[in-house]
C-alpha cells in the first residue's frame, strides 16, 4: 500500500529565516532589525518535497519612531521548495519583489517603480566531516525604465576535526554582481534579495554587502570547553566593478564612476567569544578591525576602523 505523508502550516510571520538568511534574513543585530515582515508564510510537506511560499510587505526600518509598524513599500511573494531523498541537499527558488513608490532612478535618471525576479538553487553535500554549500540566484525583471540582469553567488566549505578544543574550519567565497557600463539601459548590479545584512553573514561591522563585491573569507572556530566557544574570521573585500558603488547594508557609500580608484576595498579580522556561565546567563563579545584598502583611500578618509561590542543574555 503506498501512502504519503503530509504536512500544511499557515503562520503569520515577523522575521523571516530562509536559507540561513542569505535569501530571507531578519537583520538581528540591531534594536528593530533590517528586515522585519508582515506575512503570511504557507507551508507544506511530505516524504518527497517540502514547499513553503511567503506573501508579505516590509515593515520599515525606523529605530526613532514606535511603533515601528509603517509599511515601506516593498512586496514580496515567494516559493521555496527541497527535494528529499538526494545523495545530496537540493532547494529551488523563486522570489518577486515589487516596490511602486517610485524612489528608483534608472540610468537615464528617469524615476520609476522596482519590479524584481529572482531565481535561484541552493545545494549542500556532507561527507563525514566535510560539508559543501553553494547558493546562486540571476535577478531580472525592471529597475525603474532600466532592464535587470545581475546575479549573486555564495560557496562555503566547512571541516569539523575529530580532535581536543573541536576545531572547525571555513571557508567561503561570495560573489554579486555589479555595474560597469552605467549608460547602457541594463542593471546589472545584484541588490541582496532580502538577505540578512548584519553579524556573521558580511561583516560584523555592516561594512559590506552581497552587493558589487567579491568576498574571500576564512573562519577558525575552537571550543576550548563546553561552554566557550571562540571564533576568529579573516575577510579580503574587492568591488566586482569598479565605476560601481562600494555597498554597506542599505545604501551607497563611495563610488568612482570613472573606476580610477582600484578594486580592492580592504581587509578585516574579527574575533568573537561566546560563554555559558549558567544555564540562564549567556555573554557574548567580539573586537573587529578593518585595513583600508586602495579605493577606500583613494575616495576618502581611510583610518583604522575597530569596534567592539559586549552582550549579556538572561533567558527567563
Amino acid at each position: 500500500m503506498f501512502s504519503v505523508l503530509s504536512k500544511v502550516e499557515i503562520l503569520n510571520v515577523k522575521n523571516l529565516n530562509i536559507e540561513n538568511r542569505r535569501v530571507f534574513g531578519p537583520g538581528d543585530w540591531g534594536n528593530t532589525g533590517r528586515y522585519i515582515w508582515d506575512a503570511a508564510n504557507i507551508k507544506y510537506s511530505n516524504r518527497f518535497l517540502t514547499t513553503q511560499m511567503v506573501f508579505g510587505y516590509n515593515i520599515m526600518h525606523q529605530p526613532n519612531v514606535f511603533p515601528n509598524v509603517n509599511k515601506e513599500g516593498t512586496y514580496a511573494f515567494a516559493t521555496f521548495n527541497s527535494i528529499k531523498n538526494l545523495p545530496f541537499l537540493i532547494d529551488l527558488f523563486y522570489v518577486y519583489k515589487y516596490d511602486e513608490t517610485g524612489k528608483y532612478i534608472s540610468e537615464s535618471n528617469i524615476s520609476g517603480n522596482l519590479y524584481a525576479s529572482y531565481i535561484g538553487s541552493k545545494v549542500q553535500k556532507t561527507h563525514h566531516n566535510l560539508n559543501l554549500m553553494f547558493l546562486g540566484a540571476y535577478q531580472f525583471g525592471k529597475y525603474a525604465t532600466d532592464k535587470i540582469s545581475a546575479f549573486g553567488i555564495t560557496t562555503q566549505l566547512n571541516y569539523k576535526f575529530n580532535t581536543t578544543w573541536k576545531p572547525e574550519l571555513m571557508l567561503t567565497y561570495i560573489y554579486a554582481s555589479g555595474d560597469n557600463n552605467l549608460k547602457n539601459g541594463i542593471h546589472q548590479t545584484f541588490d541582496g534579495i532580502f538577505s540578512g545584512s548584519d553579524t556573521d553573514l558580511y561583516s560584523w561591522m555592516n561594512f559590506i554587502f552581497w552587493k558589487n563585491v567579491h568576498q574571500y573569507r576564512a573562519d577558525l572556530i575552537l571550543n576550548p570547553a563546553k561552554k566557550i566557544s571562540v571564533r576568529s574570521e579573516y575577510h579580503a573585500y574587492f568591488l566586482d566593478k569598479t565605476k560601481d558603488a562600494w555597498c554597506f547594508p542599505g545604501k551607497a557609500m563611495r563610488q568612482d564612476k570613472q573606476g580610477l580608484s582600484g578594486s580592492f576595498v580592504g581587509q578585516k579580522l574579527d574575533f568573537i567569544s561566546k560563554i555559558k556561565i549558567f544555564k540562564w546567563f549567556q555573554f557574548w563579545g567580539g573586537y573587529c578591525f578593518f585595513v583600508p584598502g586602495d579605493f577606500v583611500k583613494k575616495t576618502g578618509n581611510s583610518p583604522l576602523a575597530q569596534w567592539f561590542f559586549g552582550e549579556l543574555t538572561f533567558i527567563l
